[in-house]
This record gives C-alpha cells, sequence and structure tokens, in this order.
C-alpha cells in the first residue's frame, strides 16, 4: 500500500512515542480523575444563576429607564430607581473582596474557590430579580 498524500494509510500514524491516544501497551490510558468536577459545576452554576438575575434586573431596569426618560423625567427622577442594584452589585462585589483577601481562602483550589465566591455573590442579585418580578407580576 502506498502513502497517499494525507499521510499513511488507515490505523493510528503516530507510535507512543509521537503523543499516540494509546499507552505502549495498546490499551487506552484511564481516563484522568477530577476531584474538583462537583466544585466546577457547582461554580459555573452558582455563576450562571447570579449572572441571570443581574441580566434580568438590568433589562427590567433599562426598561424602566428608557420609558420614564421618554415621557419627560430627568436622569435624577430615575436614579432611586438604579440605587437598589448597585446596591445589591457593590454589596456583593464587598462581600467578595473580604473573602479574598482572607489567606486561608487563597490556599483553597481555583474550583473551591470560584464556587464560594459564586455562593457569595448569587443571594443579593438574586433576590433583587426575584423582588422586581413581584413588583412587575402584581402591577
Amino acid at each position: 500500500m502506498t502513502t497517499s498524500q494525507y499521510g499513511p494509510g488507515p490505523g493510528p500514524a503516530l507510535g507512543p512515542a509521537h503523543g499516540s491516544a494509546f499507552a505502549p501497551g495498546g490499551t487506552p490510558p484511564a481516563a484522568p480523575q477530577s476531584s474538583h468536577a462537583l466544585a466546577i459545576v457547582l461554580a459555573a452554576m452558582l455563576w450562571a444563576i447570579t449572572a441571570c438575575g443581574l441580566g434580568w434586573a438590568g433589562v427590567v431596569l433599562s426598561m424602566i429607564s428608557v420609558m420614564g426618560l421618554a415621557s419627560g423625567s430627568s436622569g435624577l427622577d430615575l436614579l432611586h430607581v438604579w440605587l437598589p442594584l448597585i446596591g445589591c452589585v457593590a454589596l456583593s462585589g464587598t462581600g467578595m473582596a473580604v473573602l479574598v483577601a482572607l489567606p486561608r481562602f487563597r490556599r483553597l483550589p481555583r474550583p473551591q474557590r470560584a464556587a464560594i465566591l459564586g455562593a457569595v455573590a448569587c443571594p443579593a442579585p438574586c433576590l433583587y430579580a426575584l423582588y422586581i418580578y413581584v413588583q412587575v407580576a402584581t402591577g
């Protein structure tokens, strides 16, 4: 069999010394076990929930602001609408900054740190988004 322009014929082209997927014995290596899988999934879920809460609040408050400005209100009149969201973000940011400053927290592995920071950041924006939803739903 001759080699084509794309390399040798069927089968693995590289041996174990060249980074093939198989170990020298011909069996595939065991998949690496991640001890941080739960923390990674938890961090991703918490940060996604936080982002959804901030996104919902930002969109609703932006719509309220645009409608208020279109009706002739000044920007300072609408500041009371944005202050609670700014306070929630500041509260979460302060909590995360205090947590990051702790030496014991810095020694944790990165996935655990991300999960803990997500747990600290999540409640305030989500509760504010829930408050806005209840206010909009009840009229």
